[in-house]
């Protein structure tokens, strides 16, 4: 995965025709990620997840949020924001007690300007 960041990252015209194939917009901006996105509990998560929801961290940039938006409209699924306190708190919570554990049902809005 990190072998593919970088070129996507590097060589605009490779970008150019992945977006052109996947059909998302010719000037979608890809995020800045480094490689603690790609390995350990992070991509652990990301591998794991199951349901029609991507979470992002609320500390996203700007240029984030709008390529997760992005992608996920054309995927179908939500993306959720959250704080890193509340995931936290979330977690302790379902070490505690397994059964006790709801999320928010607040999403943002993934619905793009044109």
């Amino acid at each position: 995965m990190s072998s593919i960041n970088k070129i996507l990252q590097s060589a605009a015209p490779f970008r150019k025709e992945m977006w052109r194939r996947l059909g998302l917009p010719e000037d979608l901006e890809l995020p800045q990620l480094d490689e603690s996105h790609f390995h350990g509990a992070v991509s652990d998560v990301i591998h794991g997840l199951q349901g029609p929801t991507v979470y992002l961290g609320d500390w996203a940039s700007e240029r984030g949020k709008k390529f997760f938006q992005v992608i996920c409209k054309k995927y179908g699924v939500f993306l959720q924001l959250y704080d890193k306190r509340t995931a936290l708190v979330q977690v302790e919570m379902q070490i505690e007690n397994p059964q006790s554990v709801g999320g928010s049902d607040e999403k943002l809005d993934h619905s793009t300007e044109s």
